[in-house]
Parts: C-alpha cells; sequence; structure tokens
C-alpha cells in the first residue's frame, strides 16, 4: 500500500529503514531495488593486498633496476554507532509490527517503530596505495612513489545528514643505500 508520498504504509524519509539501505545502495554503487534492508550486513566487502614484484625479472628492467615492485591496496569498514534495541518496539508473530510512531515529522504516513535504533552509519573506504611504484636501481639508488585515495562516509539518522570526506595524496620518496658503511661511534 503506498502512499502518495511514494513510500509504503509506515515508512517515510525520515524512516530509519529506508534511510540506512538507500545509504548503503548509493554508496557501495549497487541497485537499490535489489540491494538488502538489513543494516547489518552479514557479509563484508573484501580487502586485499596485491604486490608485484614480476616486472624486475625482465632483461630491459633488471639492467636498470635491483628491484622494481608495484602495490596496491583497499582497506573497507562499515560500522554502526549508536545501536540498541528499541524498547518502544512490539513484534507480531511474525516478527514484524503495526505500531507507529505517534511523534513524526510526517502526519499522514508515520513510521513503524524499528525493531532496533541507530544513531549513525559509517562507510570507510581507503586505497592505501592505489598505485605504488618501489624501485632500487642498480646505483642503489631507492625511489618510491604513492597515490593513495580515502573516503569517509557518515549517515546521521537523528539528524538527517550525509557527510562525506574524501582525500587524496601523492607521496614521494627518495633514499640512497651505502654498502659496507661503517660508524664508529665512541
Amino acid at each position: 500500500n503506498v502512499n502518495g508520498s511514494g513510500y509504503a504504509e509506515g515508512y517515510n524519509q525520515t524512516s530509519q529503514d529506508v534511510l540506512i539501505p538507500a545509504f548503503i545502495a548509493a554508496y557501495s554503487g549497487k541497485n537499490s531495488v535489489t540491494s538488502t534492508l538489513n543494516p547489518l550486513p552479514k557479509i563484508p566487502k573484501p580487502n586485499w593486498r596485491i604486490t608485484y614484484d614480476g616486472l624486475s625479472k625482465i632483461d630491459a628492467i633488471k639492467k636498470y633496476f635491483k628491484a622494481f615492485t608495484l602495490s596496491n591496496a583497499y582497506n573497507s569498514t562499515y560500522a554502526v554507532g549508536g545501536y540498541t534495541t528499541n524498547l518502544l518496539y512490539k513484534g507480531n508473530s511474525d516478527g514484524f509490527t503495526d505500531q507507529k510512531d505517534t511523534v513524526s515529522s510526517i502526519i499522514d504516513n508515520p513510521n513503524f517503530i524499528p525493531k532496533n535504533l541507530f544513531n549513525t552509519v559509517t562507510i570507510v573506504e581507503q586505497w592505501r596505495p592505489l598505485i605504488k611504484l618501489d624501485a632500487t636501481l642498480q646505483n642503489s639508488l631507492i625511489v618510491s612513489i604513492e597515490y593513495n585515495k580515502n573516503r569517509n562516509l557518515a549517515l546521521g539518522i537523528s539528524s538527517n545528514t550525509i557527510t562525506e570526506v574524501s582525500d587524496r595524496e601523492i607521496v614521494g620518496r627518495v633514499g640512497y643505500r651505502i654498502k659496507d658503511l661503517k660508524i664508529n661511534l665512541k
């Protein structure tokens, strides 16, 4: 039963049962129609770290470099802050409720009382590094350059706000390795 605002009866644009799945679908690039409605995903996103040093075995590269490594890493975190059981919730035998919130921002379509209350939902994604090149030249000069990307997203349920902070950085390093160096400290 859909009302005039496009939401099913008992749900509206301020319902956490609408906000959280829409937030997860929008920021994970998934279709909102086929996404799960569960605010606590059962399967986490995979994290990885890939390092490849096979280029240093190629003769044209081996001629100039002792070591040549490419790297990529991804880390994702999904966190729920302020997760509590709603004491006003009274479920039916089917596990759902027909109780609606008496204090609602939408008079014509108050929200069903949710079983659990969430204050914030946060998604943190880090590509550290998105791409990294480490090279040691034949003359023992060490060169490293990396490009990192981060994205932090927070959904405030009570304030109906989304905060997004993202950054990109380029890090460069140069060094030199001195063979058989002896430091005499007295």
